[in-house]
């Protein structure tokens, strides 16, 4: 396993959220979308994944609608004992035959399945018993309890990042890290085929808060246009006063990260009126990158069955010079 990479503030990162609005479905008498924790362009939508609820959620053009997978009532809060607890998703293939891949956290026995959504709206379930099995052997990854919390497509491979927010569990302690799995293998897996191989790993140390950590809550693509020579991508982090991976605590704070190569800089997410926020950003979509200027669009998990989840946009600046030391 390579050296911890070290996440160091940067003089000239901003990150500010600039709008936001609940999200709600375009439906009467719906429900709220809840617990939003992971979302990714597919097609000519957003697609937003909840982890305590049998659907998705697409968002076009303003307009919210449900994707029902499995049993039951699909806009129904779902126990937390039995919830899909979807945390992380990815668009894998191109053009037709793209998929939009949602995967559970991993965290217990019931969040272990990947949710797949093809390009003409047919969606299945792919259990993942054997994966996540595999996964937590992988300790240089999993540390003391797994938990996959993002998800991104890195050259030829998926990266999953685990949270480390998890209790100790003997001589292993909760890390976060990156693992890469092979693109072409995962397919082949969503597809009914072996288990994918599992590459290699990196873990990262992101800071704290008031004594506590912060861990990864999502990623997504750096721009292609300023691509590095290293890889590369994006990451939003929350320092949250939890025990473990399955209670909830409080929020301290969220963080912008930009990961190039080894070299990781961060910064402080600010609200609309300037000061750091601690909403719990679980998701976040890069939309249009230009010169110095990065816009993406981000949702929040409240953790309350009762609210909505918010849409919000963030726009980042300072990025030219984001690696001065």
């Amino acid at each position: 396993m390579s050296a911890v990479r070290r996440a160091h503030p940067s003089a000239s990162l901003v990150a500010r959220i600039v709008a936001s609005r609940p999200l709600r479905f375009d439906l009467p008498d719906h429900p709220p979308v809840r617990a939003a924790s992971g979302l990714r362009r597919f097609g000519d939508a957003l697609v937003i994944v909840q982890d305590d609820a049998h659907a998705l959620a697409r968002l076009v053009d303003g307009l919210v609608s449900p994707v029902a997978f499995g049993t039951g009532a699909p806009l129904d809060v779902v126990p937390k004992p039995v919830k899909p607890d979807l945390e992380a998703c990815v668009v894998i293939g191109a053009g037709e035959d793209a998929r939009f891949v949602a995967f559970g956290s991993g965290s217990t026995s019931a969040r272990e399945r990947a949710v797949v959504l093809d390009r003409r709206g047919n969606i299945r379930i792919r259990d993942g018993a054997a994966l996540y099995a595999a996964l937590r052997e992988r300790t240089d990854f999993s540390g003391s309890e797994l938990n996959v919390e993002g998800a991104i497509v890195v050259g030829d491979d998926v990266l999953l990042l685990q949270r480390g927010n998890g209790a100790p569990r003997g001589a292993l302690q909760p890390i976060d890290a990156t693992l890469a799995v092979s693109t072409r293998e995962l397919l082949a897996w969503l597809d009914g085929g072996a288990l994918p191989s599992l590459g290699d790993s990196h873990v990262y140390a992101l800071g704290t808060e008031r004594g506590v950590r912060f861990g990864f809550t999502d990623a997504t693509s750096w721009p292609t246009s300023f691509a590095p020579s290293h890889p590369s991508f994006v990451y939003v982090a929350c320092a949250e006063d939890s025990p473990d991976t399955y209670a909830d605590g409080v929020m301290v704070g969220a963080r912008l990260g930009l990961v190039r190569g080894d070299a990781v800089v961060d910064t402080p997410i600010l609200d609309a009126n300037g000061r750091p926020t601690t909403a719990k950003i679980e998701g976040l979509e890069l939309l249009h990158a230009e010169d110095d200027v990065w816009s993406f669009a981000a949702v929040t998990d409240p953790d309350d069955a009762t609210l909505a989840a918010t849409y919000l946009q963030l726009v980042v600046t300072g990025v030219t010079h984001a690696f001065a030391r």
